[in-house]
């Protein structure tokens, strides 16, 4: 993950974005979203940590299903999902999703969205 992956993506999509923004990390974050992810996040640290390992500093998207995962973009290829690291991490991927993924504050115990709205039965 990284410049060439952003690169790439311009690549795609030229016209979404200044390209000098783009890779100068001044594109709207979190605006961008796609079927499955919201993209272009990005953290100085402080925030999330990857499960086995430190703290992450960089791009990341949160994944619909998945949670807030490594890179700028949702891939089908294999990376990494980030774990909040206190309240105000976890608030963020709230905010952004419009629902709490974390009951009782487990933040490595991301849930997705609940979409059921049937009633059940007696």
């Amino acid at each position: 993950m990284g410049l060439f992956d952003d690169l790439n993506q311009l690549k795609r999509k030229p016209s979404d974005r200044n390209s000098l923004d783009f890779i100068f990390n001044k594109q709207p974050l979190g605006k961008q979203r796609d079927g499955n992810s919201i993209n272009y996040l990005n953290t100085k640290g402080g925030e999330f940590r990857i499960k086995i390992g430190g703290i992450y500093t960089g791009p990341y998207h949160i994944h619909y299903e998945k949670g807030p995962m490594v890179g700028s973009y949702h891939k089908n290829t294999e990376h990494e999902v980030l774990i909040p690291i206190n309240e105000d991490a976890a608030n963020i991927i709230r905010d952004h999703l419009g629902y709490n993924p974390y009951q009782n504050n487990e933040y490595e115990n991301f849930q997705k969205e609940n979409t059921n709205n049937g009633g059940g039965s007696y």
